[in-house]
């Protein structure tokens, strides 16, 4: 298998400072895989591959290598990762699997920490009215962690679905004043806790004779901050860009880790509901998305659009639109993003 890419990026900059254009160009392979069956039930196989499981709609918690499912943003392709994998299939409704991520890849490290190397055991069961996967891994230097999914057919029109993981202790960064400069330290303070932490998700999806597909999805992330805790971190975050922009250099590596607290979510109670409808007039695809915080009220609203022109030609557009003060989880970066363009089949 194997998944070539080039790419071509033009911009033009305009600020009160400069206008000019730049442009840049790669070429390289995202994913790759070599596989070999030794057996007709054992198979092995070493690539650059975009591992993604599970049923819910907004993330992938019980996925220790791509949180990220892709599902947000379908015009942007994730990044490979390197993968040394064993699979073993007993009999038609189970699955052992062996994972080990050996090398970053193309994949990124959204908090900016070298990579660690990350071994999982994946066991999958599949039945008659559901399936549902266990899957323990450990990161290096890291946590052990435990997480699965499953799924279940209630009807012919409703599903329902959970998905999450946990550990004991979390590598979770938190903010604490300090007598000393910048004033604030953020460290994984909970690492060495007995506690269990971790993300929990709970779905169900319901399906119209007509065709469209609503989820609604509740999540519990019992390691985001505290309401004491989102003030300290947002009073940090306006403290240390303060100092930056005053020309104040030596926060920056300690504003760059306030910019992802290795948490999936910043605070603990979300609500989450999309609605999907496919080939409408076998020209359209429409999808619908939003997530809100029940702890701060903010919330993000995101809007798919995919129209076949004909065979070969797809018009697509996203939109993004965020609400929420300046100290909450969707309201502290973006307020809105766009992003229309043309898919060519060759």
């Amino acid at each position: 298998m194997l998944k070539p890419r080039f790419q071509y990026i033009w911009e033009h900059v305009d600020t009160t400072s400069e206008d000019d254009d730049q442009n840049d160009s790669s070429a390289f392979i995202n994913e790759w895989r070599i596989r070999a069956g030794l057996t007709n039930r054992v198979f092995v196989s070493y690539g650059r591959e975009v591992l993604l499981w599970g049923p819910s709609m907004l993330f992938s918690p019980s996925n220790p290598f791509f949180v990220d499912n892709g599902r947000s943003d379908p015009f942007r392709e994730l990044g490979g990762r390197d993968y040394l994998q064993a699979i073993y299939l007993p009999n038609q409704n189970l699955t052992f699997s062996l994972i080990s991520n050996v090398a970053q890849g193309r994949g990124v490290n959204f908090d900016l920490s070298e990579f660690e190397r990350t071994d999982a055991i994946k066991m999958d069961y599949i039945g008659q009215n559901g399936y549902g996967s266990l899957i323990l891994s450990h990161q290096q230097d890291g946590l052990n962690q435990i997480g699965g999914y499953f799924q279940l057919t209630l009807s012919d029109a409703l599903l329902l679905y959970g998905e999450g993981s946990y550990s004991q202790g979390t590598q979770a960064l938190y903010p604490y004043q300090s007598v000393s400069p910048p004033g604030w330290d953020f460290v994984a303070s909970k690492r060495d806790d007995h506690g269990i932490f971790g993300t929990s998700l709970l779905g169900l999806a319901y399906t119209f004779a007509a065709g469209p597909t609503v989820n609604v999805e509740y999540i519990y992330n019992n390691a985001g901050y505290s309401d004491q805790e989102a003030r300290d971190y947002f009073d940090m975050v306006e403290q240390l860009g303060s100092d930056f922009a005053g020309g104040d250099l030596s926060v920056a590596s300690l504003l760059a880790q306030a910019a992802d607290p290795r948490l999936p979510l910043l605070r603990r109670h979300y609500m989450f509901v999309q609605f999907l409808n496919t080939n409408i007039r076998n020209k359209l695809d429409v999808t619908l998305r939003y997530t809100r915080s029940l702890d701060d009220d903010s919330g993000n609203f995101i809007a798919i659009f995919d129209l076949a022109a004909n065979d070969n030609t797809h018009l697509f557009a996203l939109g993004l639109v965020n609400h929420g003060d300046a100290q909450s989880e969707f309201g502290r970066y973006i307020d809105n993003q766009w992003l229309v363009g043309v898919n060519l089949t060759f």
